[in-house]
């Protein structure tokens, strides 16, 4: 049996920073090409940041706090209210809303899955309307609760530095 899709027990309404990322169907290069290490967006891949920028009018409280659009796949840390300010540790997985800190207190109405499903849904119609009809992504995505300030600063990172990966590498 594969890995468990979410981590048990935790409320993805929780605020905090969340690690997403979600695949292109049959990992199609359609979204960008990769060019000594820069990103070059594609009309589709311009379509995906469009609809990545207006989610935080659709969602209160959401912010983007890193994006890279690959050829077949993104990469995002979405902030839920009060989630990983610079200047404030993130919440562990093992706290819940009783033993949160001041500073992640208020309940946030949107879920991850909720916003994740929203930006695939509306990119897919815009893309598919507009330039390819048989456009899709993969049907689930993976996220990750970013728990510290340490783990914040590596997943940032590893977003900044993955058309280098990519480039140097080749896609997997």
């Amino acid at each position: 049996m594969g890995r468990l899709p979410r981590l048990p027990g935790w409320d993805y309404s929780t605020p905090a920073a969340y690690f997403i990322t979600f695949k292109v169907h049959e990992r199609r290069r359609v979204l960008s090409r990769v060019s000594h290490g820069n990103v070059h967006l594609s009309a589709p891949g311009r379509i995906v940041l469009t609809t990545a920028r207006l989610l935080p009018e659709r969602f209160s409280g959401l912010t983007i706090d890193r994006l890279v659009i690959m050829p077949d796949h993104i990469h995002a840390i979405l902030v839920l209210e009060g989630g990983c300010e610079t200047s404030v540790p993130c919440p562990t997985i093992h706290q819940r809303s009783s033993t949160v800190p001041a500073s992640f207190m208020g309940t946030s109405k949107t879920a991850i899955g909720k916003v994740v499903r929203h930006w695939k849904a509306r990119s897919t119609r815009l893309i598919r309307l507009h330039l390819l009809p048989e456009f899709r992504w993969q049907s689930r995505h993976w996220d990750r609760v970013i728990r510290d300030g340490a783990e914040l600063w590596h997943t940032r990172r590893y977003i900044e530095l993955n058309p280098l990966r990519w480039q140097e590498q080749g896609p997997r």
